[in-house]
């Protein structure tokens, strides 16, 4: 199947979006979201990957300065997903470490958008001190 490559950016985040040619999207659309100090272009072979089965795929590179926090990123996947939505059914969030972090928390808050949640290398939610913490307790102190 050919697909198309596209490259841009949507509210300030740059975005590289590969889909196969076609005029509707049946299948959810796979949204990557790379760790710190990453880059959506990680994920090329991945989005190509995904349009070759038949599935629309973006990436996304978020902005990085000294002024910004979680929540902010938090903030530029859900503004990518809100300019998305009109075109998908349902995402599916997958997320690389830090991103992965970020994939929960926007799957968290938007579950209707969301369909499924694919971590790669990340952290649980509440962070890794307390799975470490979890991890000890269950091993040694059988509690």
């Amino acid at each position: 199947m050919s697909s198309i490559h596209v490259q841009g950016h949507i509210d300030g985040i740059e975005v590289e979006l590969n889909h196969p040619w076609c005029d509707r999207y049946e299948n959810p659309f796979v949204l990557f979201i790379h760790g710190m100090w990453g880059s959506g272009k990680i994920f090329s072979h991945w989005r190509n990957e995904c349009a070759n089965a038949g599935f629309a795929a973006c990436s996304i590179t978020l902005p990085v300065s000294d002024k910004t926090c979680f929540d902010d990123y938090v903030a530029n996947v859900e503004a990518v997903i809100k300019r998305l939505e009109n075109r998908t059914k349902s995402i599916i969030l997958v997320g690389h470490s830090m991103g992965g972090l970020i994939a929960q928390k926007v799957a968290a808050r938007n579950p209707k958008k969301v369909k499924a949640l694919v971590l790669v290398a990340s952290a649980p939610p509440s962070g890794t001190f307390h799975a470490a913490r979890m991890w000890f307790r269950l091993r040694y102190l059988k509690a």
